[in-house]
């Protein structure tokens, strides 16, 4: 199981420390919400807290509208950080 061997690794190499806040790019995709997800459970099975966020960053270009992702944050209980910027 994929959150195991990303609870094992944490532990093993000291990649969080009891009190760290850890910010994730989130720009909806695949990769981001699956890092998201597999954190976001693994906040309840580390043997210490820390705090875990999320920031969007919307380019406002065409085709790409990130801009559902604030609900689903918020459905999902976690901090979130939603910017707008004209790339």
């Amino acid at each position: 199981k994929l959150s195991n061997k990303v609870l094992r690794a944490i532990l093993q190499f000291g990649m969080l420390r009891p009190g760290d806040r850890v910010l994730l790019g989130l720009s909806g995709g695949k990769d981001s919400l699956t890092l998201l997800h597999t954190l976001h459970a693994l906040q309840t099975r580390t043997p210490f807290r820390w705090e875990l966020g999320a920031c969007t960053v919307d380019p406002k270009t065409i085709g790409f509208d990130p801009s559902p992702l604030k609900a689903y944050m918020k459905r999902l209980g976690c901090e979130s950080f939603y910017e707008e910027a004209n790339l």
